[in-house]
């Protein structure tokens, strides 16, 4: 299991820029890749995607928070998805962040 940090945008000033921006770290994450291929007119593309994976929690993550794993890569949270257990009201089975593609840590 992964430690990734999170880094939440602050508020923003009268242009716009985003101020004072938090950062916190989050335990117990899986990473999961998938992949796809597509042909095109221009050859094979293939799309990879990734998506963080929690076992009974719901974390503090949120859409368009900035995720590093840790091997150092940059993702933009698109999603969170929270999984209720089937037949507990209220009971958090998983959770799935889904994250957009990488770019590389300054």
């Amino acid at each position: 299991m992964a430690t990734i940090k999170v880094e939440r945008p602050g508020a923003r000033d009268e242009h716009g820029d985003s101020v004072s921006s938090t950062v916190h770290e989050v335990t117990g994450a899986k990473v999961g890749w998938s992949s796809t291929k597509q042909d095109s007119d221009h050859g094979v593309i293939t799309v990879r995607k990734v998506s963080l994976f929690f076992r009974r929690t719901a974390p503090d993550i949120r859409d368009d928070d900035k995720v590093t794993l840790p091997d150092g890569r940059v993702f933009t949270v698109e999603g969170v998805d929270v999984w209720e257990h089937a037949r507990h009201d209220d009971v958090i089975a998983g959770t799935e962040v889904i994250l957009s593609s990488a770019r590389t840590s300054s």
